[in-house]
């Protein structure tokens, strides 16, 4: 998606797999994102991407508007999505690979960054990267487990990063990870952890809170 400068717009519930496997068009390297959106305020949940050349997910302002032009500000909300194996697909022309990336070009309006309840596994990168390039916000009660980045999370000082859990895939106490289940079992260190700005349902549509408090990461706990 690009220039979405005005309205409601949203990208959700979608499953987007392999984006990458098809690299002819090597002079093209932006493409090969699971979900992007170049520009505009935007609301992106309850997304599964997996295996991808570049990030998971994608959010950069490029080619205006300027702050100047009164189209901003640009928020990103970014939650319930899953996403794994950001950057399994990368090659040497493509760019980083992060699980979700936000920020933009010099001097144009710059993105919001509200990424919260996403569940990020073997990112082959940082599981969240938000560039210095954009404006104040948060990232707060993800899962990011098994990156290959150092550090996990990366946010500029402008925006707030509080209550994460980052760790292994086995620290994480999935379900089975091995068959993609990244619910959580009852005993994971996820489960009941989350503020109390949580979303009102999960990635599966089920609703939060289910023990009394939310769950960190994309899924509320698994009742087994």
């Amino acid at each position: 998606t690009k220039s979405m400068w005005s309205g409601d717009n949203r990208i959700h519930h979608n499953v987007v797999r392999r984006v990458g496997k098809n690299y002819a068009f090597s002079t093209k390297p932006s493409q090969y994102s699971g979900i992007m959106n170049l520009g505009g305020t935007v609301k992106i949940y309850n997304n599964w991407v997996e295996s991808t050349g570049q990030h998971g997910i994608h959010v950069w302002v490029q080619e205006g508007p300027k702050p100047a032009e009164g189209k901003g500000p640009f928020e990103a909300h970014i939650w319930n999505n899953v996403v794994v194996d950001a950057g399994k697909l990368w090659r040497s022309f493509m760019n980083g690979s992060f699980g979700i990336n936000v920020g933009a070009q010099s001097g144009v309006e710059k993105p919001a960054p509200f990424v919260y309840n996403n569940t990020i596994v073997n990112s082959r990168q940082r599981g969240i990267n938000v560039n210095s390039s954009a404006a104040a916000g948060f990232v707060r009660d993800n899962i990011v487990a098994g990156t290959g980045g150092n550090p996990a999370i990366s946010v500029p000082t402008s925006v707030e990063l509080s209550n994460n859990r980052v760790g292994s895939i086995s620290q994480m106490n999935f379900v089975d990870p091995s068959r993609m289940n990244f619910r959580l079992k009852v005993g994971s260190p996820a489960r009941n952890e989350a503020t109390n700005g949580f979303p009102p349902t999960d990635h599966a549509d089920v609703a939060r809170p289910k023990e009394g408090a939310a769950d960190q990461g994309a899924f509320e706990g698994s009742g087994s």
